[in-house]
């Protein structure tokens, strides 16, 4: 070492330079900025909540209403069934009443006498006494 060489120690002063009403504002917003983000998150977690719940009870609201037959009307005697091939596969019935577009493929005794339901959910079926009711395309 040299002789008479002191190293320089930095000394750090922390010292009051704003009043302590500032600081005390400061530190408000401080914990506001950082509280903020945290409420979003809360409020988010909530509403996809409330979200969910409320799918959950409408899918089991439609469900019930699918099961309440609102009117049944003759849909005729079943003439012919045109199936339509693609990505799905839809039927198309025709009766001596008229026409009808089904969701599904269906096979068909000629001649058979069928009904058309009209649900509370506002979904129609057609129907048959041997086979389950098979729903309507909807064009919406």
């Amino acid at each position: 070492m040299v002789d008479g060489f002191k190293p320089h120690i930095p000394v750090i002063v922390y010292a009051m330079t704003q009043p302590a009403k500032q600081t005390e504002a400061l530190f408000i917003t401080e914990r506001i900025r950082r509280g903020v983000p945290i409420f979003m998150i809360v409020c988010l977690g909530v509403a996809m909540l409330v979200l969910c719940l409320s799918l959950t009870a409408y899918f089991f609201y439609d469900k019930h209403q699918v099961a309440i037959v609102r009117s049944v009307e003759p849909a005729g005697k079943v003439m012919a069934i045109t199936l339509t091939n693609g990505l799905f596969t839809r039927a198309l019935v025709e009766t001596d009443v008229g026409f009808y577009f089904l969701n599904d493929a269906i096979s068909l005794d000629k001649n058979k006498p069928m009904t058309l339901q009209a649900r509370a959910n506002s979904e129609r079926y057609l129907c048959d006494e041997a086979r389950p009711c098979t729903k309507l395309l909807e064009w919406w």
